[in-house]
């Protein structure tokens, strides 16, 4: 038993010896080809690496109109911001003063109601023939005429100013009040 036991582990070493033979002249054949592998790897990787960079270089190149559109974008972004600021601005300024000029128009208001009574009576009783009845002399006449003419006109240009003031007020009224409801404003202040 101990001889077969020898020759068995004889067979086994026998084995053992062929198969590092085989190893190490595989390694040795191939060990060149493992050479060849590794260059032909470092030459792919370079490709490999010469195309990302390409790829790289031509999407920088994509992005660059982008980016510049970006930038234009925003500064209209910042453009209308600033417009609304103005708009608010305006808006603010109009209410001021369309508060300011309904507390004149107030007063402007109780003027316009007593030329309008004064204008009207002038018309109403103005007898040329009482005037030249009353009057001494044809320079007097002709100053009560004249004075009497100015007055008139004054009276006409009084009420016209007040009611093209009330008039353009309500306008302003309106113009606030739209922006106030729709957020825009296109005033003429």
């Amino acid at each position: 038993m101990s001889k077969v036991k020898t020759q068995a582990s004889k067979g086994l070493s026998y084995w053992k010896r062929e198969l590092v033979m085989i190893v190490v002249l595989g390694l040795m054949v191939f060990g060149g080809g493992v050479r060849g592998v590794a260059a032909n790897s470092v030459e792919e990787l370079q490709k490999q690496i010469n195309e990302l960079s390409k790829l790289k270089q031509m999407s920088e190149e994509a992005t660059a109109p982008l980016e510049a559109e970006l930038a234009g974008l925003e500064k209209r972004i910042d453009n209308i911001e600033a417009g609304l600021v103005a708009a608010e601005n305006e808006t603010r300024v109009l209410g001021i003063s369309i508060d300011r000029r309904e507390e004149e128009l107030g007063v402007g208001y109780k003027i316009l109601a007593l030329r309008v009574r004064s204008y009207y009576k002038l018309s109403r009783h103005f007898s040329p023939l009482l005037l030249f009845l009353a009057s001494g002399s044809a320079s007097d006449l002709t100053r009560q005429l004249s004075y009497r003419s100015a007055v008139a006109d004054q009276d006409k240009t009084v009420i016209r100013q007040i009611a093209e003031e009330i008039i353009q007020l309500e306008e302003d009224k309106q113009r606030l009040e739209e922006s106030s409801k729709t957020g825009g404003f296109t005033a003429k202040v």
